[in-house]
């Protein structure tokens, strides 16, 4: 199986302002192929929960500045003004038998968040229901959603949650 980086490129206004970076593993297919299922998987199931502000820019595989670039130029679709950008979903990348990963998503709906920054209730199930076919639809896709550790082990991914508040993701910000 191939392994590999995987980063998603999100710009505001033309700006690039937030990255998310996966380690993804494939068999079968190759970067392009790869680069085509994060943005039917992943994307697709999260695009209604991003602000219609953000713009998915581009998915690159492999070297951050080398690696294959799939463009998307695609705005997400939810309905309402977005939070700032280091403001984010946090999903958890459930692995067995090591740490959990993180994903910080950007492009929060503000509407969606109560004033101490906690989802509310329908919108929880809702984005976790989103969140439950991404694995399912990677896998049909011969992707591998994957948690790569401090030591260089790789763990796949058995499920994706949703946490209940918003978090500030600050590391991955280009501005």
């Amino acid at each position: 199986m191939a392994e590999n980086n995987c980063f998603l490129n999100f710009t505001v206004g033309g700006t690039l302002e937030a990255a998310v970076v996966l380690c993804i593993g494939w068999a079968g297919i190759d970067e392009v192929e790869a680069a085509q299922a994060i943005e039917d998987n992943l994307w697709d199931a999260l695009r209604p929960h991003t602000s219609s502000a953000v713009r998915l820019d581009s998915i690159r595989i492999g070297s951050v500045s080398t690696g294959y670039l799939h463009l998307v130029n695609e705005l997400g679709t939810g309905a309402s003004a977005g939070a700032p950008p280091q403001v984010a979903m946090l999903v958890t990348k459930v692995v067995t038998g090591a740490r959990n990963g993180r994903m910080f998503w950007p492009g929060v709906v503000e509407s969606v968040v109560n004033e101490v920054g906690v989802f509310l209730t329908g919108t929880i199930t809702t984005i976790q229901t989103a969140l439950d076919t991404i694995g399912p639809g990677l896998t049909a896709d011969n992707v591998d959603l994957q948690v790569c550790d401090k030591d260089g082990n790789v763990h796949s991914v058995t499920d994706l949650v949703l946490n209940s508040r918003v978090a500030t993701q600050r590391r991955r910000l280009y501005n």
